[in-house]
């Protein structure tokens, strides 16, 4: 994987707000990291599949149309570079969603969706995802009820007890100083070494102990104010380094510098000044290669392209719900 792609992927994950479904083999205890929301009264279609009845077309809700939107406006050229066009993008990420849509309690109903849709019309590019109490997606399950996935708790919070469990429980957010250790922490918190909820790393900090507060970014191991464009920056040093510069622009040579248009195919050439579509320049050839799609092969995440992951060496949508009641 190349720097570029490592750095665009942390800022857009970790800022922007790249909103994946749940695992089912995480470690102890287990969180399932959510992105919708629905409800499953009789009368309420939202709790549906936005796949056709056939199996076939995919109609994207406008969180997963605005959710691609809002890349491209924070990071110009993002959506060609990774999906090709805005359609795919936005239809890879209603698919990643929609096992969340249609469990049972799920928070993620078409009225939610479209609150956190508008929602992200309006925030800065600078303001995460989980800033925002819109896209807090809230199930109807009350605290101590067996869940599959964070939006069908009410509290947001579906821990389980181990990596074998097949269900877990929905369980309140800690506050600050609260034990973390079987808990998610609330808004703004992490858990640290201790299973303490604490806030996130102010500027300065070491980032080594946990996530930086607001748009600051992990570099050289401290939390340190995004780089303006034009200006001079230091190039990530390892791919846990997050990209220094402002939205829009990355490292290279020393200077913060605008994304390339993305122009080239894969197995084209490719520099820092000439950028993939669908793909990523890979640096030890100069060539772009293409980001995997559903059942392609690959060897790490990176290989498929956003927001599927490499299950069993196939880039797959990591979203299975369980049923637990």
């Amino acid at each position: 994987m190349s720097l570029l792609r490592a750095s665009i992927a942390l800022v857009l994950a970790g800022v922007i707000g790249v909103a994946t479904a749940c695992s089912t083999t995480e470690t102890t205890p287990r969180r399932s990291s959510s992105s919708g929301d629905d409800d499953d009264d009789d009368d309420d279609d939202d709790g549906k599949s936005s796949t056709s009845s056939s199996g076939g077309a995919v109609t994207p809700s406008d969180y997963a149309t605005e959710l691609c939107a809002r890349f491209d406006r924070c990071s110009p050229g993002e959506v060609e570079a990774e999906w090709g066009d805005a359609k795919t993008c936005a239809t890879n990420h209603e698919k990643d969603i929609a096992p969340l849509r249609a469990a049972a309690s799920t928070g993620m109903t078409a009225a939610a969706l479209t609150a956190c849709a508008n929602k992200l019309k309006t925030e800065p590019c600078d303001k995460r995802i989980d800033q925002i109490a819109e896209c807090e997606f809230k199930g109807k399950l009350a605290a101590g009820a067996d869940c599959s996935n964070d939006v069908q708790c009410d509290t947001g919070s579906c821990i389980y007890a181990n990596a074998t469990a097949t269900c877990g429980k929905c369980t309140a957010l800690g506050a600050e100083g609260a034990d973390c250790a079987n808990a998610d922490c609330a808004r703004d918190l992490f858990c640290n070494a201790e299973d303490k909820c604490v806030k996130r790393i102010a500027a300065g900090g070491d980032c080594t102990q946990g996530p930086c507060e607001g748009d600051l970014r992990c570099v050289g191991r401290k939390c340190t104010a995004p780089v303006a464009k034009d200006a001079t920056c230091t190039e990530p040093a390892s791919e846990e380094d997050e990209e220094p510069c402002a939205f829009g622009s990355f490292c290279f040579g020393g200077t913060c510098k605008p994304y390339p248009t993305p122009t080239a195919k894969a197995g084209e050439a490719c520099s820092p000044t000439i950028g993939c579509i669908n793909g990523y320049c890979n640096f030890d050839t100069n060539k772009c290669a293409a980001y995997g799609v559903e059942g392609a092969k690959c060897e790490a995440p990176w290989d498929c392209q956003r927001p599927l992951d490499c299950i069993d060496d196939k880039c797959a949508f990591d979203n299975e719900v369980t049923t637990c009641n």
